[in-house]
């Protein structure tokens, strides 16, 4: 099978290219991995005509599956990328939407082009279980994560003490985390150094950048417990167990994270991972990690082993192609 996946690729966010690595590992596949700049990309026609961005990425993709013939096109998006209706003029085989953002992603604003995609995977519970009714076609997958790149780091010292979290700060986050300011907690990403957060929480901010892959892995190593703290557009549906908790437990961490629905099926709560409803609630599984360390590393290694075995990428990977083979 001749697959084409689209997606945003850079430098330091690996995911899609990875999970492209693990389509490639079964002989009977081959393709590539198209970055969406790629699509988009200003030419001297496109400025004589006037074409807008979504016009020029349509008319690329166009050009694509005509030289290339997939039989399979996967877009990975948190965006509306195109206009299915529009693509199904030109490209008749299979198509599957891959939906990492849930109900943040704008196309559930409106529903005609989901007949459209022979598949629509999604990373939310929530979403599943109101379209599914509806259009059998969509299914849930929770987040994978990539063992080669997420994994143990011999002889690195891991303080259990040390809290962190990894992701940029929302109003949801800074209340929560400004109610951990005595803990010994680190916060790393973007404008937590900003000077609208309040002291006692910009005081933990480690750098005003991004972490991604390696650098990610590094600090998941050293710490002893991650914190995952939803996205405030989340928390109504409580939905979306993001990627951060698999990459973390992959790690070695204990992860404590806000409840979503997804956590259930995913985790054996209590053995494998903590979860947190209220900042009192978080306040409590905290001071007993901190006051139970053998029992901390047990629930951090028993939450690794789980998430190698049933939420690594390259059983993902195989998943995904098995939904696509059975229409």
């Amino acid at each position: 099978m001749k697959i084409i996946l689209l997606a945003s690729v850079h430098r330091l966010n690996h995911y899609y290219a990875d999970l492209m690595s693990f389509f490639l590992k079964d002989p009977e596949n081959t393709g590539q991995i198209i970055d969406f700049s790629k699509l988009n990309r200003i030419t001297l026609r496109s400025l004589l005509t006037g074409t807008n961005s979504a016009s020029r990425r349509l008319l690329a993709l166009k050009n694509l599956v005509k030289k290339e013939a997939p039989d399979l096109l996967v877009i990975a998006s948190s965006k509306e990328q195109f206009d299915l209706r529009k693509v199904r003029e030109f490209y008749h085989k299979k198509i599957l939407l891959y939906d990492t953002e849930g109900p943040n992603f704008p196309g559930y604003s409106h529903t005609d082009w989901i007949p459209l995609a022979d598949r629509v995977l999604t990373a939310s519970l929530f979403i599943e279980q109101k379209y599914r009714g509806e259009f059998p076609q969509v299914r849930y997958l929770p987040h994978s994560v990539n063992p080669e790149r997420f994994s143990l780091e011999t002889g690195t010292p891991r303080n259990l003490s040390t809290l962190a979290f990894a992701g940029r700060p929302s109003p949801h986050r800074v209340r929560i985390f400004s109610a951990l300011s005595a803990y010994d907690l680190k916060l790393y990403g973007r404008k937590w150094t900003c000077k609208d957060i309040p002291e006692e929480v910009r005081k933990h901010a480690h750098g005003n950048f991004d972490v991604y892959d390696r650098d990610l892995k590094h600090l998941l190593n050293r710490a002893g417990l991650f914190i995952n703290v939803q996205q405030d557009h989340y928390l109504p549906m409580q939905t979306l167990m993001n990627m951060s908790v698999t990459m973390a437990m992959a790690c070695g961490c204990c992860v404590i994270a806000e409840y979503v629905r997804e956590i259930d099926s995913a985790f054996r709560i209590g053995e494998e991972i903590l979860v947190w409803r209220t900042p009192e609630e978080l306040k409590k599984q905290i001071d007993f990690c901190l006051a139970n360390p053998g029992k901390a590393r047990e629930i951090a290694e028993a939450g690794r082993q789980r998430c190698i075995r049933d939420h690594g990428m390259e059983r993902r990977a195989r998943e995904i192609l098995r939904l696509v083979k059975e229409d």
